[in-house]
Parts: C-alpha cells; sequence; structure tokens
C-alpha cells in the first residue's frame, strides 16, 4: 500500500489512538535512521505523481466519493516534510473508507504514521 520499506532499527517516539462513535484516529511517530529517511524520500519524491505543493488536496479523505470510487494516492514535498497519502473508499455505504498518510520530516530522522476512519 505504502510501499515505504525501514531496513534499520527505530524508536517509538509518540503513540496515540483517538476513538468516538464512527470515528477513529491513529498516530505515531518513529526515529528512523538516517538511510530508511533517505530510502522513504527517494520512494516520495521518485513517485509518478510527485509535487512539491504546499497546499495539497486537503480534502482527500473529505470527498464525495467515500463509498464508491478509485484509491488515490498523493505523494508531495511541503516545506516541513515529505508526504504520502492514500485513500480508498470502503465500497459499502456507511461504512468508513481508508485514509492513511505518511510524513517524513525535513529536520529530523522521523516518520509519522496517520490511519483517519470517519
Amino acid at each position: 500500500m505504502h510501499q515505504i520499506l525501514l531496513i534499520d532499527n527505530f524508536d517509538l517516539q509518540k503513540n496515540e489512538s483517538v476513538s468516538a462513535i464512527g470515528d477513529y484516529y491513529h498516530t505515531f511517530t518513529i526515529k528512523i535512521s538516517k538511510q530508511d529517511k533517505q530510502n522513504a524520500i527517494l520512494k516520495i519524491k521518485n513517485s509518478d505523481n510527485f509535487k512539491i505543493d504546499n497546499f495539497p488536496n486537503q480534502t482527500l479523505y473529505l470527498t464525495n466519493e467515500r463509498y464508491f470510487g478509485s484509491k488515490v494516492t498523493q505523494n508531495y514535498e511541503t516545506e516541513n516534510a515529505y508526504v504520502r497519502e492514500y485513500f480508498q473508499p470502503s465500497g459499502e455505504e456507511g461504512y468508513a473508507p481508508t485514509f492513511r498518510r505518511i510524513l517524513i520530516s525535513k529536520t529530523k530522522n522521523e516518520l509519522t504514521f496517520e490511519d483517519i476512519d470517519e
């Protein structure tokens, strides 16, 4: 799905989950090696749809096609991070789509993963 592979050991820096009726949010941040960071950045930058964009499609997971439609992957660079986002409609009305985001910090050897189900 994300195709970002970490080879070296990493350290969990933060791990949080929040849930409410119909909503779920999970995020974690890990400290990664310099080599894994470079490999992840290259994976994002070498993607066919990579953009340098400080204002990407912020509504990717709020699309009207939450239940039926195409899978979408965005790869972009912002001022602070390299980002890969993945959206997949649920295929069934009433069920949350899959939305996941990976951010690679530009200033630290950190990777942040977010999973949002709304």
